[in-house]
This record gives C-alpha cells, structure tokens and sequence, in this order.
C-alpha cells in the first residue's frame, strides 16, 4: 500500500477566515444544488444541505497530495460539463433544462445563471472528488485470513446459485423474451427472410444451432427458442462465475466475492438480459473475457511469467467480440496497440494474436457472409451522428448555401428531414432516406459529404454540441430513465407468445423486478448507464493515485464501446448496447482494490542428487 501525506498549503488561514471562507462555498454550492435540482427557495432540505455541505467543507479542506488535487480538478471539471449539458433542453433552450420564467426571455441572465450553477457544482464535486480518490487509495479487498473454500468450490457454487436466481425468470417467461430485433433474426433462422449482418450473423448463427437441437429434441418452435434461451443463460452463469473464482483465486475477501455473486445472481437485468434474444447478452459476457485475458496477460507480464496460456483467450475471445456486435470490431482494433506496447518486451506474440483474430475476423465478415449470401449493413446504419448534427441544423433552421443544400437532398428533402428529426433517435431520419433509397449518394459524395460536415460544424459549433449532448446524454448523464428490459414476445410469424410455467407471488415477484428500478430511490442508480460509466472513470483515477496505472489498459475494451457509441449510437441511452459496462465493472472494480497473489510454490520434499551433495558439502 502506498503511503500518501498531504500537500501543506504554503499559508495556513487563520480559523475564523477559513471557516467564513468555507461558509460562503458552502453557500454558493447549496444554491447551485438547489437550483439544479429545483427545489423550492423555501424547502428545508435546502438547510440541510448547506450545513451537510459546509461540515463537509469544513472538516476536510484542501488538503490532499498533489496528484490528487489534479485528479480532482479533471474529474470535477467533467462532471461539471456533463450535469450542465445533461440538463439542456431542446425544446426550451436552456442548457440547464430549468423551466424559470424569469429567465426564459433573457438570454444573458439564463447564461449567468448558468455559470452560477457551474461553479457551484465544480466546488462540490472538487471537495468530493479529492475524498473520494484519497481513501479510494487507501482501500483494498485483500483477505488476511487462509481462504475458507476451494477455487472449484467457489466456482461451481457461484454457477449455481446465479442459476438457480434466474430459474424463476426463465419460468416466468417461457421460452425466452424476443423483441423486434429478436423476431428479425428468427425469422432468418426459419428462412422466412434472407440473412443480414444488421443484427450480427455470427450471433444469427448460434441462435439457428440451438434453435435446430432444441427443435429435435421437443419437436415444437417453443422448445427450440427455450434452448437458445437455457443455453444463454448457462453461458453467462458460466462467465460470471469464472470472474468471481478468479478475483477469489486472487486474494479477494470472502466477502467481497459475496456482494459480487449478489449482484449478478440478484439484479434483475442480469436475469431478464439472460433469458432475452439479443446479441448484446453474449457480447457483454465475453467483452468480460476479454477484459480478464488483458489483467492476465499484464499480470503476467509484471511477475515475469511466461504468458504464451493466456494468448490463446484472448484471440478467441478478440474474435468474438469483434463478430457479435458490429462496433465490436471497432473496439478490439482499438484494444492491441495498447495491449502489444503494455507487453511491449513480448510484443510479437501478442500482435501476433490479434492479428490472427483479425484474420479470422475479416475472413468471416468476408468470403463466409458472401458464400452465405448476407447482405451486408447499409451505409446510413453507421452514420447516426453525423446525419444527426445535419439534421439539428436544418431544424433550427440554420442557414445553409444552395450548394449545401442540394447535397443534403441528394438524400432526402430538406423539409422531410426537418420533419422526421428526433433529438434522441436517429431512426426517423435514416427511415426517412431508406425510403428515398439514396444511399449510393454516400459513396458517390463520399469526400462532399465530409466537406458539407466540417463546414457546418465550424460555422455552428453550438448546434453540433446540442445535436450530439441529445443523441448520447444518456450514456454519460446519470439523472435518465429510458426502457432498459423487454418482458414480452413481440407478435411473430412463427406462432409463439409467452406461457409462464409458474403463478403466484414468485410469478408476481419476478415481474414486477423488471421495472421497480423506476420507481425505489438509490437502487434505480444501479441500472444508471451514466452513474456507472462514472465510476468507470473513477475507478481509473483511483489506479493511478495507486500507482498501479497498468491496469488502465484492462479498462480500454469498455471505454472503447463507450467512445464506439459516441460516434454511432442511434439512440440517446440504449442500456443494452452497452450492457458490456454493467458485466465489466464488478471486475474492474476488483482489480482497482486488489493485489494479486502470487502463485503459491509446491513444497519441495525430495532434493536432486546434486542438491543433496551441496547440502553435504
């Protein structure tokens, strides 16, 4: 453990200036809250506030290491920059989405107030944020004592118990939950449309293997789906499992590996996503892999050990998670220049890896879809974004040259997409120039089309900024509530609808799980895709005060489908496309707290002749 001492500030404030000093910061954060949060000027909690607030200030001041205090700064500033552009309003164009009369009609008052609300805020999370990456530093889950259970132990009772918790959902939902998309690829499956690569073949793939052995087996389109489904939910129980035996192999407290079953085994969209159709399930189960591979291979490589039975992981896993999800691919790219230059003495087997993987990869993507006849993504699918920031613009009626114009409605009608834009979805417009079937303009005007983007971003930087806070806030914002789980099956060709196995208060119990997030304070922040991709970074800050910044790099996959998702997404706050974070992050967590054990030696109880002579002499 590293020791930390604070910084001494160069002159100490006599008592009675620091205290007032830290009254009136105190104050400016209380109303900043209190605006903010808009609570009444009246209300008592805003009391409360303030002496919690000042306590607060008052006890711990500014005193931490300097690393610390930088940590600090960033941390507080992005946070800052995302509670203000989290609450801009659209439809009112304020960018702390308050509805204040007075302030409504007065542009520079409503961006006073805004500053106001700025600082105030930038003061708490400063103070919060210099606590926070201070005893994060200090805390570890080692276990002191000799561990009470066998590895295997461990293991095969996580499997279970995470099996049996999610027995009732499957019961509840029999065979399985399939949405739009899910529908879309059983249709595939049973022929009724041709294969796509919208929703991943690969993924399409595995669903028809366990379709047709389920379908042998029990003879109806019902058993079919429930064998996917087990099968899914046997998988992921399999991979959670293998992350808690592994941090318990590693020195974990006993009790930590508790609250970490807890929560896969407990929360329900752990149980609700094993037993939905989605290709997001499996990619987020191996995108866990793939993070466990990265710590092994680095940890590994820091011991000294040969790390040659750890590549093999994470090549299959690569490949895997460039196959399930078409972002994937993006990501694992991402992932091996930082991997090959980590391992950077061992460095040719480790690109060797990937490189294989990308063959494997690109052999699949290519010459496999073709002899399989799958027709391809269209262009428009990737570039929700960019058509987005357009989009913002011609519904704000930004002006725009004739030139510009006759380009956009290469596409569509500049009228119709002013019509079809949505902040927060980017299907309407991409419908709307399907409809039109106008894509091959993208690759005729390929080089046009980027020109039009970055001569409408520089002369209109605020609409970009808008355009992109609506299209992504809720991956980042942590005050969203979007649908998170699907709990029916949607209306098919192929004749199947949910039959629950079970009744009663089990029955009543599992459905009403999938939705109580929205309605219990403090347990809704568990299903909050920007609180825990927060914590994400924190946990990041908190290496580094560890002085374990090697650990970063197990952190890429996630943060590469974050940043995959902030170029692409087509919708503001899907939690599934990025369930990878909710699987990954018990494991980083426990990697920030945890120093490995080193493997234990096997006692050496017969010399060598040779040893024994020495011995002698």
């Amino acid at each position: 453990m590293t020791k930390m001492t604070r910084s001494q500030p160069i002159t100490e404030l006599p008592a009675p200036v620091r205290t007032v000093l830290f009254f009136l910061l105190a104050c400016i954060s209380t109303m900043a809250a209190a605006l903010f949060l808009e609570l009444s000027v009246a209300s008592s909690a805003c009391l409360f506030l303030l002496i919690g607030i000042f306590c607060f200030y008052n006890k711990y001041g500014f005193q931490s290491t300097r690393q610390i205090q930088i940590l600090a700064l960033i941390s507080s500033a992005a946070c800052t920059i995302s509670a203000i552009l989290g609450r801009y309003s659209k439809y009112d164009n304020l960018f702390y989405g308050i509805q204040m009369k007075d302030f409504r009609n007065s542009p520079m008052q409503q961006k006073l107030l805004t500053v106001f609300i700025a600082a105030g805020l930038f003061i708490f999370f400063y103070f919060f944020f210099q606590r926070l990456y201070e005893y994060g530093g200090k805390f570890t889950i080692n276990r002191t004592k000799a561990q009470p259970m066998e590895n295997w132990a461990v293991f095969l009772c996580s499997f279970l118990m995470i099996l049996i918790c999610w027995l009732p959902y499957f019961l509840a939902y029999f065979p399985g939950i399939l949405s739009n998309d899910s529908v879309w690829q059983m249709d595939q499956v049973l022929g009724i449309r041709p294969y796509s690569n919208h929703h991943p073949f690969t993924h399409t793939m595995i669903i028809k293997l366990l379709y047709t052995i389920g379908h042998a087996i029990f003879g109806t389109v019902s058993g079919g789906i429930a064998t996917y489904t087990f099968f899914q939910m046997t998988v992921m129980a399999l991979i959670f499992s293998y992350l808690i035996y592994t941090i318990y192999h590693q020195g974990a407290k006993t009790g930590w590996c508790i609250a970490v079953l807890a929560y896969f085994a407990l929360v329900p969209f752990h149980a609700m996503y094993s037993i939905t159709m989605w290709k997001d399930i499996l990619f987020g189960g191996v995108v866990l892999l793939f993070v466990i591979s990265i710590w092994k291979l680095l940890t590994k490589y820091r011991r000294g050990e040969p790390i040659w039975p750890v590549l093999p992981m994470f090549a299959i896993t690569g490949i895997f998670v460039s196959l399930l999800r078409t972002n994937g691919f993006l990501a694992f790219l991402l992932c091996i220049p930082f991997v090959v230059i980590m391992l950077r003495k061992h460095w040719l087997p480790v690109l060797a890896s990937g490189i294989v993987s990308v063959i494997v990869v690109l052999t699949v993507l290519g010459p496999v879809m073709s002899a399989f006849q799958v027709i391809p993504v269209d262009t428009v699918e990737a570039l929700s974004i960019p058509l987005q920031h357009i989009s913002r613009m011609i519904a704000d009626d930004k002006l725009l040259t004739q030139e510009q114009t006759e380009l956009i409605e290469k596409l569509a009608p500049v009228e119709e997409i002013k019509e079809a834009y949505r902040p927060n979805i980017s299907d309407p417009v991409k419908n709307l120039i399907r409809r039109y079937n106008n894509q091959q303009a993208f690759s005729e005007y390929r080089w046009e089309y980027i020109k039009l983007w970055v001569s409408l971003a520089l002369k209109y930087p605020g609409e970009i900024i808008k355009a992109q806070a609506d299209q992504t806030y809720g991956y980042w914002y942590p005050d969203v509530q979007y649908w998170n789980v699907c709990t029916y099956i949607v209306d098919n060709d192929f004749g199947i609808s949910t039959t629950p196995l079970i009744g009663g208060p089990v029955y009543n119990m599992v459905r009403n799980a999938a939705t109580s997030y929205r309605t219990i304070p403090i347990y809704g922040m568990v299903w909050s895709i920007g609180l825990n991709m927060l914590a994400v970074f924190a946990l990041g800050a908190v290496c580094i005060v560890k002085r374990k910044a090697w650990l970063l790099t197990a952190f890429i996959p996630t943060v590469a489908v974050f940043l995959t998702l902030m170029i692409a997404t087509p919708v503001y706050a899907e939690f599934r496309y990025i369930y990878c974070l909710f699987t990954t992050l018990p494991f980083l967590a426990s990697i920030t707290f945890l120093t490995p054990q080193k493997p234990r030696k096997e006692p050496n109880i017969q010399k060598e002749p040779e040893q024994q002579a020495e011995s002698a002499g």
